[in-house]
């Protein structure tokens, strides 16, 4: 005959005596006074040791399963004489495993409720007054757990205290314990792959396109790729490419997350060789000035998403001179009018990596 589960009351005891004061409650009303008085003389006496004839033995529906799963655990006992209540404990990680309410049962006689603590569960058990002690072979308790994170966890039985017609009351210590291992499960795996698309010279944008996955409510991430390594800090849908990246290919990684489950992982094919950035060479002077002056040339040299770094050359009357691009993008030159006439200056950058070359050509008239 199976034991009926009445109730399962799930509370944090804040004592022992918390926890004693809702046992008489119910033995109370379950098997009468004469119950009642056994069981409160077995939570006033200390250990009274179980007999050496009789062992236990604490098992596992299964030693390995997967998140979400759920696990049995069952206690056994061989060698009991006519025990009529008893109060067993299961300790358990709580961060592991949860308890399925109203799981708690047993196949001796009477009645059985579950009492739910932080990582503890007690199984409470009480014979009718006309059934007889349990002697021999029972199930003490059997209750389900739903795995909630992988790891190895670890269901013990620390403690029984038993009130029998032959022994008064006892308790037995380290019943004994099992452990099951609780595995991730699969990754999620992308359904619809991400697509990079934009511009690939220095200083285009590359924006990635939706991805889905065959597990709902997942969290996404992403890494941006340079030759299949991550770039420091791009984890953005969208990505500036840099002259660093010339030459070079940039692909898309998409992380997949969710709690109990391997991380799924998906990579976008690359694009084709990064491009230069084409320049542009805007440059300026006074056109007509005297024999002696001083002529200003002005210069700015830019580019789509980018800024062009390096140096730029002034030609003029076969002479060349060099001067640093700044970071506003203008810098200037001063030349000296030397020979009246019209003559040329030649504005030319000279391209850093990742960027195009570009020119400009003035004329001055020197009176």
């Amino acid at each position: 005959m199976s034991g009926r589960i009445v109730r399962t009351v799930r509370t944090t005891p804040r004592s022992t005596a918390d926890m004693t004061h809702h046992k008489r409650a119910w033995l109370g009303g379950a098997v009468g006074l004469a119950a009642v008085s056994l069981v409160a003389a077995s939570l006033a006496v200390g250990s009274a040791s179980a007999e050496d004839v009789t062992s236990y033995a604490v098992s596992a529906s299964s030693p390995s399963v997967t998140v979400g799963d759920t696990v049995t655990v069952t206690v056994t006992a061989d060698g009991l004489r006519e025990v009529q209540a008893y109060d067993l404990r299961l300790a358990y990680d709580p961060t592991l495993l949860s308890y399925v309410d109203e799981s708690a049962a047993t196949d001796t006689p009477g009645k059985t409720f579950g009492i739910v603590g932080q990582g503890s569960l007690h199984v409470v058990h009480a014979g009718l007054g006309t059934d007889a002690g349990v002697s021999g072979t029972a199930t003490l308790a059997t209750a389900t757990f739903r795995t909630l994170k992988p790891g190895k966890a670890s269901l013990e039985a620390p403690t029984l205290e038993t009130v029998s017609a032959d022994e008064g009351a006892s308790t037995a210590s380290a019943l004994g314990a099992t452990t099951v291992e609780v595995a991730a499960r699969r990754a999620p795996a992308a359904t619809r792959a991400p697509r990079v698309s934009g511009s690939t010279r220095v200083g285009g944008v590359l924006t990635a396109g939706p991805v889905t996955w065959d597990v709902a409510d997942t969290r996404t991430t992403y890494a941006w790729l340079r030759d299949g390594a991550p770039i420091e800090g791009e984890t953005g849908r969208s990505y500036v490419l840099r002259p660093v990246d010339y030459g070079r290919k940039v692909s898309l990684q998409v992380l997949a997350d969710k709690d109990g489950h391997l991380q799924g992982s998906v990579t976008s094919a690359p694009t084709v060789a990064v491009g230069p950035a084409p320049t542009r060479m805007a440059a300026k002077v006074k056109r007509s000035v005297k024999r002696g002056d001083k002529v200003r040339v002005k210069l700015r040299v830019s580019a789509p998403g980018a800024t062009p770094t390096g140096v730029a050359t002034v030609t003029y009357r076969g002479k060349t001179r060099r001067v640093a691009l700044r970071r506003t993008g203008i810098s200037t030159l001063t030349l000296k009018a030397t020979k009246r006439g019209t003559s040329k200056i030649r504005v030319a950058y000279r391209p850093a990596t990742g960027f195009t070359g570009s020119a400009k050509l003035l004329r001055i008239r020197v009176r």
